[in-house]
């Protein structure tokens, strides 16, 4: 059996990174030959988006296993996530900001 992590600690953990949520969905950088335009938002990042962050993200490892797999994650549940002894939850936020990302420059 691996370890507990609550959804609730994750979602203080964001909070705490909001930050690099922001950069990702409100401060957009796209580049126009060498020119870099960035696309700024007055909205800040809020709970309401970091509980929609993480219910995507879970969603995505629900469906992807691999990706499950390289988080450290064994079970999501409604209200926590079970956890090998690889999972660190650094990572796991640098794998969500990665896949957001990147569906973004895919224009998703």
């Amino acid at each position: 059996m691996g370890k507990l992590i609550s959804k609730r600690e994750i979602l203080k953990e964001i909070i705490r990174n909001s930050d690099d949520f922001e950069d990702i969905f409100f401060n957009r950088k796209y580049k126009c030959g060498d020119t870099i335009f960035e696309k700024l938002s007055d909205q800040r990042f809020s709970i309401k988006n970091a509980k929609w962050c993480l219910d995507v993200f879970l969603g995505f490892c629900k469906e992807d296993y691999e990706e499950a797999f390289e988080c450290g994650i064994t079970k999501i549940t409604k209200k926590s996530i079970i956890v090998n002894e690889s999972f660190k939850l650094s990572m796991f936020l640098d794998r969500m900001l990665y896949l957001f990302d990147a569906a973004l420059d895919l224009g998703y």
